[in-house]
């Protein structure tokens, strides 16, 4: 697999939600296949980010959760319906994507920059008071 290669391929997979999709695949019953890989790929994110594996946790019952853990790869034999509308109406979302600290940042600067802002002008009206 592709996120076993490259770990920070494989986070920075995280920060664009794929564990989320992840989850949707595995319930999607009309591909099995695709239910196949996405369990895999979803068993390792879990076993290697423990805030990925926490989520999971979060998102499913502790039967299915265990269940998941113990055969990824055949899961989806045995996954019932309930189980698959779990996975396809999952929310999950893991904060402290890539996205959300530039939001971050950029909002700082802005912030930074106002305040500096005010502060040069209201230099700039002393000094030439002072004159």
């Amino acid at each position: 697999m592709l996120c076993e290669e490259s770990l920070d391929l494989a986070q920075k997979l995280i920060q664009q939600r794929v564990a989320h999709h992840l989850m949707y695949a595995m319930g999607n019953q009309d591909y099995a296949d695709s239910q196949r890989q996405a369990s895999l790929a979803l068993e390792f994110l879990c076993r290697t980010f423990p805030i990925v594996d926490e989520h999971v946790r979060e998102a499913v019952s502790e039967s299915f959760y265990n269940q998941f853990m113990a055969d990824a790869e055949s899961l989806y034999v045995n996954m019932t319906a309930i189980q698959a509308d779990v996975l396809l109406s999952n929310k999950m979302n893991i904060p402290g994507g890539k996205s959300s600290v530039d939001f971050l940042w950029r909002l700082f600067m802005v912030i930074l920059w106002t305040t500096f802002d005010k502060f040069l002008n209201n230099y700039i009206i002393l000094f030439h008071m002072g004159s």
